[in-house]
């Protein structure tokens, strides 16, 4: 595989990572002042229950990724702009991928730390939501055609993230995700 193919193959992964403005607008307001505080209402589900929707939503994403499953890769993004970009970028990487006959595989974070940041409710005008802080990092993936490995790409280091989660039906979709304020 062409160096500059795996770097912009890594590139296209790691993109929706870097959408800081939408998600950190939204965890900090217009002003820039932190809006976000962790919540301890009854409604902030607990953190086991944070890390499964955060594990769940990788475990389905590296599955149509693998899969080479379009349909299921964007049904893991929430409707609307944000939702929208992100899931574009994961479906170009999908498409640069399939045109060359090769899959994603293997691709899995593993969690060092999650924390509910805010969670609420879904009324009947708006779904329930759940921003969360994680700290994790990519051991392991490989880009394969058909059952071989044709390469490995390289391991992310740990990194923060904060991602946001709409609750549409029985599914947490992704809606936001961005690095983390330190």
């Amino acid at each position: 595989m062409p160096r500059a193919l795996l770097v912009a193959a890594v590139a296209t992964l790691l993109a929706p990572l870097v959408l800081v403005a939408w998600v950190v607008a939204d965890v900090t307001g217009p002003s820039g002042a932190s809006g976000a505080t962790r919540s301890s209402a009854p409604t902030a589900p607990p953190v086991p229950a944070a890390v499964a929707v955060v594990r769940g939503w990788d475990e389905r994403r590296s599955a149509a990724l693998a899969d080479g499953d379009a349909d299921a890769l964007r049904s893991l993004f929430a409707p609307g702009p944000r939702g929208d970009t992100l899931a574009a970028a994961d479906l170009a990487l999908l498409a640069a991928y399939d045109a060359r006959g090769l899959r994603v595989v293997g691709l899995g974070f593993q969690l060092v730390d999650v924390d509910v940041v805010t969670a609420a409710a879904g009324t009947a005008t708006r779904p329930a939501t759940l921003l969360v802080a994680v700290r994790d990092r990519m051991p392991r993936a490989a880009v394969a055609r058909g059952d071989v490995v044709v390469a490995h790409l390289p391991a992310r280091a740990e990194a923060r993230r904060v991602l946001r989660f709409e609750r549409h039906g029985d599914d947490w979709l992704l809606a936001g995700s961005a690095v983390a304020p330190p």
